[in-house]
């Protein structure tokens, strides 16, 4: 048997594994994340499962699109060096809203626990 604990963890690794995964193999990673969320579905902690989710891909996310910008930025540093990156503005709310629901869930897990 599972503790809630672990739930959350097999979903955050799930959910940063799965948002790594769509940079490269974009059906595989939803694949991912999907199949989790339907086999979290059937758990009694699936709140929590989803949150961890949630916050995995949505950090994974936050955290790819930002080293992505302070790359740019340190090569920008250099004298006579150009980097021009799209705008990634719309990607980091996205993700911040994944992160931001994904904390909502733990929370009302939480609270549901209590």
């Amino acid at each position: 048997m599972t503790t809630p604990r672990t739930d959350w963890l097999s979903g955050a690794v799930t959910g940063v594994f799965g948002g790594l995964l769509t940079v490269f193999v974009p059906a595989a990673g939803i694949a991912a994340v999907l199949l989790f969320a339907a086999i979290a579905a059937r758990r009694p902690s699936r709140l929590v499962a989803w949150s961890g989710l949630l916050i995995g891909f949505g950090g994974g996310w936050a955290a790819l699109l930002l080293r992505t910008i302070s790359s740019c930025a340190e090569f920008d540093a250099a004298p006579g060096q150009a980097c021009v990156s799209p705008d990634v503005t719309g990607w980091l709310r996205v993700a911040g809203a994944l992160l931001a629901t994904g904390v909502t869930l733990l929370l009302v897990a939480l609270s549901r626990r209590s």
